[in-house]
């Protein structure tokens, strides 16, 4: 950890302890929710570690109030806090390892068949060059088999990580850790896993009454209608229902209780239904449906019947119906692979059955099966690549001559869209720009992207900021040598999809730390790439970018006030210096057709050629 200097002063010396205390607080919490079991050997360090994080806490106490302190007890304040954050610690790994050598020695089994088994394998070889004994496979699901609280063990492993993992190894390892512990079988659970456990919950409270069947009935009006207006306003109802079920699936009900749930399983049931009905026009409505309910909890966990339901539709002597049907099965292939690999083997199994039943007697159904299985084929053959491809990267040294190194941006297959809207904070009228780029993208590619749509010129750091109570940074890779605390990560290191799972999550995007020039970045909506289309794309916006290097806000308002004045003054030297500096520029003027997006791996080794 990094001491404090012997001239810090007082409000430095406060952070540092507030850190230090937020630090050594999570991971006693983690401890307290881990709990102890009689005769472990590590409760006495545990216990000490409690009263040390006290001391801490009463210093804090002592200094609530005052913004100052005398020279000499500033030192002995200072001298005092040091030594307890570094006692702190100092134990944590040492607990740590304590609590690990006290979990039961059973032998582990390992998962044969399904996600599971690929998940294990995954993190195993992931994993396997690391020396933290801590984080190697079977500590990881003794930790997680012993711990009283499911979560607490995620806790337990990860403090200080980055004092014993390089920058990409963290970027890799904790992801992949928090897979893993969703698919270890817990004691406490009645062998059951986590995520099984809460889908079991859910269940039990969710859909133990009747399915509601107004939202269902008003989208199918809607559909009906032939009202465009009506059709969206149906398609965004729908919309806004699945994602607060997605809240109630995830513990994070209202005072409605789960009541939107119970409406997305109405509109499950009445799609269903709607195959039977002899109208192919109703039929056709109803699975308009479909493309929402591809992201809700009826995919999750409701796999065996929506194979079913692919099997009937898929059967059905409309083809339009048909098609529907099919790309319900190839989306559910693509985006339920990523969470469990064997809805593809159940999709593989519906299609076979189908060629089987239909061949002879209805072609066009077991032509469909094959459409379906060779969607499955490659789905299958772009995992196996993905899996073998290691993407080359640059070096880069930090201020304390660490060298970290950065993955090079590369154009990764994608089949989701994800449509930003970017606003430049401050600015009235608001400048901003709609995008729509790859799901495969990384924070850097979408930095390229911004500064493309938005018209910068890319010659200063940036950073983008997440979350408020406990904000996240994830940094340029320019910025190494500047850096005064190690950032969550950097740009080229993170996917967007890490952060960005559903609409309207956000992010602060901040360029030129000097004129600090901070843009929302608000997620739109989450899309199926179209074929036919080149992405990114910017399909939309307002307004030109302010001058590059033009003083922020206040020099904006005056580059707008110069270039839309119509009489300036021969006498007035400054203005006309600033009309001429502006050579042309026009506050209005923006068209999406102009906006020529950058290569991001070109503009990332340009980047480092040029330092």
């Amino acid at each position: 950890m990094e001491l404090l200097s012997p001239s810090a002063s007082f409000a430095n010396i406060r952070r540092f302890a507030k850190e230090a205390h937020k630090t050594a607080e999570d991971f006693g919490l983690a401890l307290d929710r881990f709990g102890r079991e009689p005769g472990e050997a590590w409760h006495a360090a545990a216990d000490g570690f409690r009263e040390k994080l006290t001391g801490l806490e009463k210093e804090l106490a002592g200094v609530k109030d005052k913004t100052s302190l005398p020279a000499t007890a500033r030192k002995e304040f200072a001298a005092r806090v040091q030594a307890l954050a570094v006692d702190l610690a100092e134990l944590r790994p040492t607990l740590r390892c304590a609590v690990l050598d006290a979990c039961p020695q059973a032998e582990i089994k390992h998962p044969a068949g399904g996600t599971a088994e690929t998940v294990w394998k995954n993190y195993d070889k992931l994993t396997a060059g690391i020396t933290d004994r801590v984080l190697r496979l079977d500590a990881v699901v003794r930790l997680a088999q012993r711990s009283h609280g499911p979560a607490a063990a995620f806790a337990l492993i990860c403090p200080a990580l980055e004092e014993r993992l390089g920058a990409a190894d963290i970027f890799n390892v904790l992801p992949a850790l928090g897979v893993l512990l969703q698919h270890i079988p817990l004691p406490r659970l009645g062998g059951l896993t986590l995520m099984e456990s809460i889908a079991n919950d859910f269940r039990e409270q969710a859909l133990s009454g009747a399915a509601a069947d107004g939202l269902f009935a008003r989208f199918l009006e809607g559909m009906l209608s032939g009202d465009p207006d009506r059709r969206k306003a149906a398609r965004k109802e729908l919309d806004c229902a699945r994602n607060a079920s997605s809240d109630e699936r995830y513990g994070r009900a209202s005072e409605d209780g789960f009541s939107n749930s119970r409406e997305i399983l109405g509109v499950w049931s009445g799609v269903k239904a709607a195959l039977t009905d002899p109208d192919p026009v109703r039929r056709r409505a109803a699975l308009c449906a479909l493309p929402a309910l591809q992201f809700s909890f009826i995919t999750r966990d409701s796999r065996g019947d929506c194979a079913e339901f692919v099997a009937r539709g898929m059967d059905d002597e409309d083809g339009t119906v048909r098609y529907k049907t099919l790309r319900f099965a190839s989306d559910l292939a693509l985006i339920g692979r990523v969470d469990d690999q064997e809805i593809l083997a159940l999709l593989e199994k519906t299609a076979e059955r189908l060629i089987s039943e239909t061949k002879k007697k209805r072609p066009q159904s077991a032509a469909c099966a094959r459409k379906l299985l060779k969607r499955i084929t490659g789905l299958r053959k772009y995992d196996r690549e993905r899996a073998n491809f290691t993407a080359p990267r640059v070096a880069e040294t930090e201020g304390e001559g660490r060298e970290l190194s950065f993955t090079v941006p590369r154009r990764l297959p994608f089949e989701t869209v994800f449509q930003f809207k970017i606003t430049l904070l401050g600015t009235q009228p608001p400048i901003w720009r709609r995008l729509q780029v790859p799901g495969s993208y990384t924070f850097y590619d979408l930095h390229v992207a911004i500064q493309n749509a938005m018209g910068w010129s890319d010659s200063h750091l940036h950073v983008y900021e997440i979350g408020e109570k406990r904000k996240v940074c994830i940094e340029s890779p320019y910025a190494v040598e500047d850096l005064e605390e190690k950032p969550y990560g950097f740009t080229p290191e993170i996917m967007l999809r890490q952060f960005f799972k559903k609409e309207n999550d956000s992010a602060i995007y901040v360029y030129d730390f000097g004129d600090d020039w901070r843009h929302e970045v608000l997620l739109e909506d989450i899309q199926l790439k179209k074929t036919g289309l080149k992405y990114p794309m910017c399909m939309d916006g307002e307004r030109a970018c302010p001058p590059e290097d033009c003083g922020g806000l206040g020099g904006y308002v005056g580059c707008v006030a110069a270039a839309t004045n119509k009489a300036i003054p021969e006498e007035d030297d400054e203005a006309l210096a600033l009309l001429t500096w502006l050579d042309g520029w026009t506050p209005e003027k923006f068209n999406p057709k102009d906006v020529v997006f950058e290569n991001p791996a070109k503009r990332f080794l340009d980047s480092f050629e040029e330092d």
